[in-house]
């Protein structure tokens, strides 16, 4: 997930800001009950989590008086999320990507969750949620995603609005901003010649699948920049130096609304990824986490939560509800990644497939690169920070 979008997404006015600090200390401890202990919740900080006090943590104790102690995910050097997990027995729930969902599940580390056990509104069913949301021990609270931004003062003629539009330099000519790395672009380079979004892995697996995707990447050899921290695309878009690029939709949000940059958001062939909610295998608080699980998955919670924060609630429900922003005057919906028109051909990011295959791709995708040396440009943008 981009820690950077989680932190410091919310360029907010002084006074959207200070309203935000206002509602964020309420006294939520006197509401706490006797005798209960406060369930340990590790997350993401910054203005994600402020998202979660405000659709999560307070109205859960309000409801439940049951008190909540957040904690943002911390590392030591060389230290991974799901190391950290393993060696801290403090801890009740976690927010984890499918990534360390996936490692700290199968290292036992998590309670296994079954849906029936979370699920309890009336007249709800496992069909509400979006693919990928419910796993063996996870279920899929919001979802991010990686999308084209192009910039729309750079076309006269004709706006770019699919992923074929990214790889077409002839219709949609100058550079494009790009991770440099084979994770996402070789997606998008099968998707954009046609490949429905749940065959890609299928023929990324291939020997032919594979060739192909790198041929179609081969249309924008010395046409790239080539980016490496999250910050970069972004600038390199704003200053002029790529037409197209790359992102997070996260931060589009911010470049959008509050920056006013003229960008668009292309959602056709969009690699989303999901944060799910997990409960520690050693807690001694399982039922009060199981109850806050069940209330955090609640339509009108996963609803709020996108008011505050532009990542997509992983509910049909809670998607078709999400209103605008609590303290902008800006349509939720435009931005999130899961409403059904952004969904309809969207590919969710296979992150046990790139723990297979990430090291061998890099090794090819750096040979194509030194291939073609002379022509590629590396971004100059100084400061642009860590994602």
């Amino acid at each position: 997930m981009d820690n950077y979008v989680k932190k410091k997404f919310s360029k907010l006015s002084l006074l959207a800001a200070t309203k935000l600090i206002l509602l964020m200390t309420i006294g939520v401890e006197a509401f706490a009950q006797d005798g209960q202990q406060p369930l340990d919740i590790l997350t993401w900080g910054g203005a994600y989590q402020q998202s979660q006090e405000k659709a999560y943590f307070e109205p859960f104790l309000k409801a439940q008086s049951i008190q909540i102690k957040p904690r943002t995910h911390l590392t030591e050097d060389g230290q991974t999320i799901v190391d950290r997990l393993a060696v801290d027995d403090s801890w009740d729930i976690a927010d984890l990507s499918s990534k360390d969902e996936s490692e700290a599940c199968e290292k036992g580390l998590l309670r296994q969750i079954k849906i029936e056990e979370v699920l309890l509104e009336d007249e709800a069913s496992e069909d509400d949620f979006l693919p990928g949301a419910i796993r063996k021990c996870g279920i899929g609270s919001v979802a991010w995603s990686s999308v084209i931004i192009s910039n729309r003062r750079k076309f006269r003629k004709r706006q770019p609005k699919t992923v074929k539009d990214l790889f077409d330099i002839g219709r949609f000519p100058g550079k494009r901003a790009l991770p440099k790395g084979p994770k996402y672009i070789l997606e998008m380079a099968l998707m954009a010649e046609g490949v429905p979004a749940s065959e890609v892995y299928e023929q990324l697996d291939t020997v032919d699948g594979e060739d192909r995707a790198f041929e179609i990447l081969e249309k924008l050899r010395g046409h790239v920049i080539w980016w490496e921290q999250a910050a970069e695309p972004l600038k390199i878009l704003n200053d002029g130096q790529a037409v197209m690029a790359l992102a997070y939709s996260g931060r589009a949000f911010n470049e959008i609304t509050s920056q006013r940059h003229p960008f668009d958001i292309i959602w056709d062939g969009q690699i989303y990824d999901v944060e799910y909610w997990t409960i520690s295998k050693k807690t001694d608080e399982a039922d009060a986490a199981l109850k806050f699980v069940s209330f955090a998955l609640g339509t009108e919670r996963m609803a709020e939560q996108a008011r505050w924060f532009p990542y997509g609630p992983m509910r049909k429900s809670a998607v078709a509800t999400v209103g605008n922003h609590a303290l902008l005057n800006v349509d939720m919906k435009r931005f999130i990644p899961t409403t059904p028109d952004h969904m309809r051909k969207a590919l969710q990011l296979n992150t046990d497939w790139w723990k297979m295959n990430e090291k061998r791709l890099i090794t090819r995708f750096d040979a194509w690169l030194k291939d073609g040396s002379s022509e590629i440009e590396k971004a100059e943008v100084p400061n642009a920070g860590s994602q």
